[in-house]
This record gives structure tokens, C-alpha cells and sequence, in this order.
């Protein structure tokens, strides 16, 4: 029986230090081998390529808010449908390509009369700066293959209002960030998690597939999973949302501090008949 987890990067596992990261994935690992981690975010390829290197993990990922799900070679036994091949993966894209999408945006911008601070306009000192992030990580974030990120100048509410509803009206989906927003393609990370779903199944047989994300999260990541599980930010506590089975929903848990073995602990109590064995 494989367990596949569908792990809310931008919000779950970035409440841990990469240290302790690691060491939760390794006893995630330990507990439950056949346990495959996918990782589901906003961020670019390299970027979720330098974290999963850091782990030592190599299983599928989805990118860009939903824009493209990318596939080790020879990571399922058979093609995998509609892909093109890149950079040692086979990829599905959903989105669109960032010169599209940036040109896109332009010519809203334009049309309603706001002004933008735009990433592939910037350098990576100054993303790096506005960010707070590392020079790497600033680099990285700017590789974006499928959308761009963006911010208007005129932080007036009506202002910003205008420019979405252009943006909607142009088939484009924008999801609000911290200090930028996100801009694609009309497409989320539901398409990606539902077709590698259907991968799965597809190798596998029967599966148990989990969702992990916190409060912000985007719904499609815990709505398409069997095994939906919330983090509370502020407390570490796991509020499992009950099987898309129809079983009511358990009351809050508290977590451990470990989310690594509070997430096997929840799925062997939920599943406890396919759920996977402790280690030795």
C-alpha cells in the first residue's frame, strides 16, 4: 500500500527549519517507507528543486500554484500521458509561459491606468531586499517559467480591484501573496494533484492519498485528498477534516511538535486496516 502525500510547501513545511525538516521527512521515512511526498506550491522549479535536493527526496512536485507538474524519469512504470520531456522529468504543463502571462499583464495594467512593480523587472539584490531573502533564493524565485510576480504601485484598494477584474476578464487567475501576488494561468493545483492521483493509482493499485496544508493554503491540496489535515500555525495542532468517504469529521488533535509522525498516526487511525506499519 503506498501513502501519498500531498504536502502544502509555502505553508506546512515552511514552518520548520530546514534542519528540522529534514530530519521530520527522514523519521516520515522511517515510519512509513512507502510513504511518496509531493510537494505542492507557488514556487518555481529550481526552487522546489534546491529544497528536494537538500532532503534527498525524488518524487513528483507541482509548481507555479498549479502551472506544471513535473515527474522524475522512470519514476512510474509507463509514459506518463501528455508529457514532454525537460531536464531529467517528464512534464505536464497546464499553464502558460511567463512571456505570455507577463505581456498579458502589461496590457491590463496599461489599459487600467495602474502602475506595477513587476519581478522580471527587478534584480535580484532588489528581490532579494523587498523579500528578505537569501541572494540564491532571490535568484531562484525570479526562474519562474509559467506566471510572474507582481505588486501595484498605488496600494489603494480600488485601485488594486480594478486591475484584478482585468485580469479575470483576460482568463488570467491571480493568487494574493505577502508582499507580491501571483499571476498564471486559469488553472490551481487541484488539475495536477488529481492527474498524479490518477498516476498513482495507476502503478500502485489501491492508494491512500493525504492532504497537508495550513489555513492559507490553496483548498484543492485537502478537497481532492481522502485524508484532509489542517496545521494550525500557531499551535502545531493537526484538525483532520474526516474522508471524502463521508465519515464525519474527528475532533481537533493536538499535534506532537513532530508532524512528521502525528500525519502515519492519523492516517493509521483513519485507515488502520491499509495503514502503514511502524518501523522496527
Amino acid at each position: 500500500m503506498v501513502v501519498t502525500l500531498f504536502a502544502d510547501i509555502d505553508g506546512v513545511l515552511s514552518m520548520s527549519p530546514p534542519d528540522q525538516l529534514a530530519c521530520d521527512l527522514r523519521q516520515l521515512h522511517a515510519l512509513a517507507p512507502s510513504v511518496a511526498l509531493v510537494l505542492c506550491s507557488g514556487r518555481t522549479r529550481p526552487e522546489i528543486e534546491h529544497l528536494t535536493h537538500a532532503l534527498g527526496i525524488r518524487h513528483p512536485f507541482i509548481c507555479e500554484h498549479g502551472a506544471a507538474a513535473f515527474v522524475p524519469d522512470g519514476y512510474f512504470p509507463f509514459d506518463v500521458p501528455n508529457a514532454i520531456p525537460m531536464a531529467g522529468y517528464h512534464v505536464v504543463e497546464f499553464g502558460r509561459s511567463s512571456a505570455s502571462v507577463v505581456d498579458a499583464l502589461r496590457r491590463v495594467a496599461e489599459r487600467q491606468g495602474v502602475a506595477l512593480r513587476m519581478f522580471s523587472e527587478m534584480r535580484v539584490d532588489e528581490v532579494a531586499q523587498e523579500c528578505g531573502m537569501t541572494p540564491l533564493d532571490a535568484r531562484l524565485a525570479k526562474l519562474r517559467d509559467y506566471g510572474e510576480m507582481f505588486r501595484p504601485l498605488d496600494s489603494d484598494f480600488h485601485v488594486r480591484a480594478r486591475l484584478l477584474d482585468g485580469l479575470r476578464s483576460a482568463h488570467l487567475r491571480c493568487v494574493t501573496g505577502t508582499r507580491f501576488d501571483h499571476v498564471g494561468a486559469s488553472v490551481d493545483i487541484g488539475v495536477g494533484v488529481s492527474m498524479l492521483r490518477s498516476l498513482y493509482r495507476r502503478a500502485y493499485g489501491s492508494i491512500i492519498t493525504v492532504g497537508v496544508a495550513d489555513w492559507r493554503a490553496e483548498a484543492d491540496v485537502l478537497q481532492l485528498t481522502e485524508c484532509p489535515i489542517v496545521v494550525e500555525s500557531t499551535t502545531g495542532a493537526f484538525h483532520p477534516r474526516g474522508s471524502r468517504r463521508g465519515s464525519h469529521a474527528p475532533a481537533p488533535r493536538e499535534g506532537t511538535g513532530n508532524w512528521a509522525a502525528d500525519i502515519v498516526d492519523l492516517v493509521r487511525e483513519q485507515y488502520p486496516a491499509v495503514a502503514p506499519a511502524a518501523a522496527d
